[in-house]
């Protein structure tokens, strides 16, 4: 994974914890929810990157 793959999601997961201690106890906001959602496809495409690299080094 690249340094700016990383990067980004370091900033993702930032902003979240922000969103969330902002919202305290009222609840989760539309932000929130927007980052889990981001947070939730980069880690099924990392997950695919995986196997599919695992897949590579031992059929190569």
């Amino acid at each position: 994974m690249s340094t700016q793959a990383l990067t980004s999601l370091g900033c993702l997961v930032q902003l979240k914890e922000a969103d969330l201690a902002r919202a305290g106890e009222s609840g989760r906001s539309d932000v929130a929810d927007l980052v889990d959602q981001v947070l939730e496809r980069i880690r099924c495409h990392l997950e695919a990157s995986i196997r599919c690299t695992r897949r590579s080094r031992e059929t190569g």
